[in-house]
């Protein structure tokens, strides 16, 4: 009996070993992996400047919900604290203008890199840039940079030029700047200038690094003589004479409506809409509106061109101008007289009184360069 349960257990066991010992007749499958998957990488800020420090963020998922091993790397920047998880600090090389960064991540049996080119920036320059001009100087203005609030921004360097910065060599441009500390302001004073001298100027961004912005276009003009006029009436005031206004002198001339003798002398005169300035609104109106006066009148053609009410419009155009216009409060006009001469012309305050005991009081500027429509 015996003996029989051990035949029979031997025989088990060689079956069994048998079984075991042949795996192509019961094979265990392997289980199927996903690989991980990169969805994204962004750094921040979105504009990122050689030198600059920011974040990468890496966004990457595991369809079988693996534990997942990152790791940073980059051409040239660096990761100043770690770089094996999905959040990173980025510092930025200091001299190429592009960098190449990858991000890898394992799940360990497989894995995945995804690869993206970081373009560095430039500071930028400060935008919309103006030259007002005054008797004997210019007030330079502009928007500041979007860089203005970069860790190690300086502020704005200027460069004044009697000629035009687009007509010499880049090299050349540094003998130009005004040598002060970089203004930290967004407007500069350019003094000590010479009326009827057109002058160009620019401004650039300036970092500690010593990197200065491209210049975003210049701007020219030149001092002009300019004042303030105390008054001036509509050509009807009951008084012996007319008053009109000589730009060229920057005074207040006064003549007789039906005696052109001083013809040349009159720029502008106040008078109404009514063709022979009888009862009406106030209009600002060219000398030739006054042949109904005296036909020699028709030769004096000053042209005028109403721009707003802010006196600080410093440029204008030859197009659109007509020898009459709208006298309103604070209203400025530009002129271009026959000797082409480009001025301006503005109400500072007007004492409301009805025809024909309506005056103004205003101020002026005219621009002595002949042709150039800047005041």
């Amino acid at each position: 009996m015996r003996s029989s349960f051990i035949r029979v257990l031997g025989f088990l066991l060689i079956l069994s070993g048998g079984c075991s010992l042949n795996p192509e007749r019961n094979p265990q499958p392997e289980p199927e992996n996903n690989p991980p998957v990169i969805s994204s990488i962004t750094i921040t800020p979105s504009r990122i400047h050689r030198g600059e420090q920011g974040n990468l963020v890496g966004v990457a998922s595991d369809e079988d919900f693996d534990f997942l091993l990152y790791r940073w790397s980059a051409s040239y920047g660096i990761f100043p604290f770690r770089r094996d998880i999905p959040i990173v600090t980025y510092r930025a090389p200091d001299n190429v203008s592009a960098d190449t960064v990858s991000f890898f991540v394992s799940d360990i049996r497989d894995s995945t890199v995804r690869v993206q080119v970081i373009r560095l920036v430039n500071i930028a320059p400060p935008q919309n840039l103006k030259a007002s001009a005054g008797t004997r100087f210019v007030e330079v203005t502009w928007d500041p940079s979007i860089d203005n609030r970069l860790y190690d921004f300086l502020g704005y360097e200027i460069y004044v030029s009697e000629r035009s910065f687009n007509s010499m060599p880049q090299e050349d441009w540094e003998a130009f700047k005004i040598p002060t500390d970089p203004i930290t302001d967004n407007k500069y004073v350019v003094r000590n200038l010479e009326q009827g001298t057109i002058y160009y100027f620019q401004v650039r961004s300036l970092r500690a690094t010593g990197e200065r912005s491209y210049f975003n276009g210049e701007k020219d003009t030149s001092p002009l003589p300019q004042g303030l006029g105390s008054i001036l009436r509509e050509i009807n005031y009951p008084q012996p004479y007319a008053q009109g206004f000589d730009f060229s002198e920057g005074v207040m001339r006064t003549f007789r409506p039906d005696d052109p003798s001083i013809r040349d002398g009159i720029d502008l005169y106040i008078g109404t809409a009514d063709p022979e300035d009888g009862p009406g609104p106030l209009m600002f109106k060219s000398p030739e509106r006054l042949a109904y006066r005296h036909p020699d009148w028709a030769g004096r053609r000053v042209q005028l061109k109403p721009i707003g009410d802010n006196w600080f419009v410093s440029e204008t155009d030859s197009s659109d101008f007509v020898t009459a216009v709208p006298l309103t409060s604070r209203s400025v006009v530009a002129i271009l007289l026959p000797e082409g001469h480009f001025a301006k012309f503005q109400v500072t305050d007007s004492l409301d009184t009805a025809y024909p005991y309506r005056q103004i009081q205003y101020r002026w500027a005219f621009q002595t360069i002949t042709g150039y429509p800047r005041f």
